[in-house]
């Protein structure tokens, strides 16, 4: 096989960006059928065996499959830096998008009754607001989901290969195998 035969050899990053896209959120609610049925049957203990059943746990093991073992660890520290940004995020926007809206009307309905009473809010406004800051949380939150998925998918995968990362939140120190 010459030089000009041989398949080019992807970068981490553009590894990172398949990803991404396989491990969509918009992917949160399964689009084929059968993934439709293996994600509402995830009941039990086994959440592994129904995880590689899914087309893009499938599509993703094809993506990492030529990665060393040192690109596939580099991958499972930005997945694990990629799961915290996107839980502080989501914390951000859940404090920014709820709290704060509500304890300022709160605030204002005490310190100036007449002047709240005379803004003329009607109900239906609040709930569509309250119903918009909702959607965009649905939203950010199926893709804080696939963020911690990409991070346990790569985590799985290095597993599978002999190469232990100690699990949990914070987890992302590798070590290998004596042997």
């Amino acid at each position: 096989m010459s030089d000009n035969e041989k398949p080019k050899r992807q970068s981490a990053e553009e590894v990172w960006r398949l990803l991404s896209r396989t491990f969509t959120a918009w992917n949160f609610v399964p689009s084929r059928p059968r993934d439709l049925w293996i994600a509402t049957i995830r009941v039990g203990n086994d959440f592994i065996t129904r995880s590689l059943r899914l087309s893009y746990w499938q599509k993703g093991m094809v993506i990492v499959s030529h990665l060393t073992d040192q690109d596939l660890q580099r991958l499972k520290v930005w997945a694990d830096i990629n799961r915290r940004q996107s839980e502080n995020f989501f914390r951000v926007l859940l404090v920014v998008y709820f709290t704060l809206p509500i304890t300022g009307a709160l605030v204002l309905g005490q310190l100036y009754p007449d002047q709240w009473a005379g803004l003329g809010v009607e109900f239906s406004e609040v709930v569509i607001m309250f119903s918009a800051y909702t959607a965009v949380l649905i939203v950010q939150f199926a893709g804080h989901w696939k963020a911690r998925e990409i991070d346990d998918f790569l985590q799985f995968t290095l597993a599978e290969r002999g190469i232990f990362v100690s699990g949990g939140e914070g987890g992302n120190e590798v070590s290998l195998p004596k042997g």
